[in-house]
């Protein structure tokens, strides 16, 4: 089932799972999954030129949302191919140990972990994470199960129909926890789902909030082990950098409407373009309290603004970029943040200075 939003966090429509054939003729169901340019690493993608002079920023501009440094999507192909002629732990370690300022606070752990492993041998990642899987499940469970069940009052507060709902989602996801199945996304949904009263609306948004911090392979040492101990090694090394590469992230999703074009976009690490998915910008900070989004924004056009100003390659031609984000992040936001914007002003204007003295000069210059 696909989930489609509107406005309201809390409403939505539920589009029915598409169906289509295979080569027998019989009906088969989408898996709707999500797919990247990892699922395809054989292959080459070309971008226009406005996207590509975006992602080819990382060394002038920081994550929008997290102001953390970010790879190059070009730079982390030949990183992948070092490391797959690393096939124990210890030469994977000696050469991500120069990225390791780009791993997220989850991968650090894990990344720590390897490291301080005592007489490593000839194994590898799998070997060091089947060693600690079973607590590392253990303690997952437990996590997940406290996350769920301190939301009892709430559940308690609502009508007594919507309270047996959720009470019946929440149980089903212990279930679930204790079968191994960690059902985070599925969870969410179909607690999104419901269509509820204004005065329960606030409850399950409260809920919702709660319910958001089940852990995950981005967020928590134990799901990354519970979810890595069976995976290549290779893979799991290629998983310590992959939330760190530097991705095209829509304002406002082309799922919803919005433009594919360099107006719409900002430069975004993997982990929270994923994380954000199709959330409205405003609900997105609501659910992050770790990080500042809309100041971290106001810094990224900063650092935009000071190259325009500094004459940068690429950037002198962009003047209209600072304004279009601002415009988009007010309507993603639901008009509750606009960035400051001050700084282009004088740009802006000696621009215009400057095209005026070319012009006076007798020639002309883009």
């Amino acid at each position: 089932m696909k989930i489609s939003f509107n406005q309201n966090l809390f409403s939505y429509s539920l589009i029915s799972e598409k169906k289509f054939k295979n080569t027998d003729n019989s009906a088969k169901t989408s898996d709707f999954q999500k797919v990247s340019y990892q699922n395809f690493s054989d292959i080459t993608f070309k971008m226009r030129p406005d996207m590509t002079f975006l992602l080819n920023q990382t060394d002038k501009l920081l994550c929008a949302y997290s102001r953390r440094p970010m790879i190059s999507p070009y730079e982390i192909r030949s990183i992948y191919a070092k490391l797959a002629k690393k096939p124990n732990a210890q030469s994977a370690i000696n050469l991500l140990q120069q990225y390791e300022n780009y791993m997220h606070n989850t991968e650090a752990v894990v990344f720590d972990y390897f490291k301080t492993y005592p007489n490593k041998g000839k194994k590898n990642f799998r070997d060091l994470l089947e060693e600690i899987q079973p607590e590392s499940l253990e303690r997952l469970v437990q996590t997940q199960t406290e996350i769920l069940n301190n939301t009892d009052d709430l559940i308690a507060k609502l009508r007594p129909n919507v309270s047996e709902y959720v009470t019946q989602l929440k149980n089903e996801a212990i279930e679930k926890a204790n079968n191994g199945n960690f059902s985070r996304k599925e969870v969410l949904a179909n607690l999104k789902s419901i269509e509820s009263s204004s005065d329960d609306k606030n409850i399950l948004k409260e809920i919702y909030k709660q319910w958001y911090l089940l852990p995950r392979s981005t967020n928590n040492f134990d799901a990354f082990v519970v979810k890595y101990a069976k995976r290549p090694h290779d893979n799991i090394a290629q998983r310590l950098l992959s939330t760190s590469v530097a991705t095209i992230e829509h304002l406002t999703p082309v799922a919803r409407g919005g433009a594919d074009n360099l107006g719409n976009c900002l430069l975004v690490s993997k982990l929270y373009n994923n994380d954000r998915d199709i959330l409205f910008l405003n609900e997105y900070d609501e659910l992050t309290p770790n990080i500042d989004i809309m100041k971290n924004i106001q810094r990224y056009l900063d650092d935009f603004i000071n190259e325009i100003n500094k004459g940068s390659s690429g950037f002198s031609s962009k003047t209209w970029y600072p304004e279009s984000i601002q415009k988009a992040v007010w309507e993603e936001s639901n008009k509750t943040f606009m960035p400051e914007l001050g700084a282009i002003k004088q740009t802006a204007e000696k621009q215009v200075n400057d095209n005026i003295k070319r012009h006076h000069n007798g020639y002309w210059k883009n």
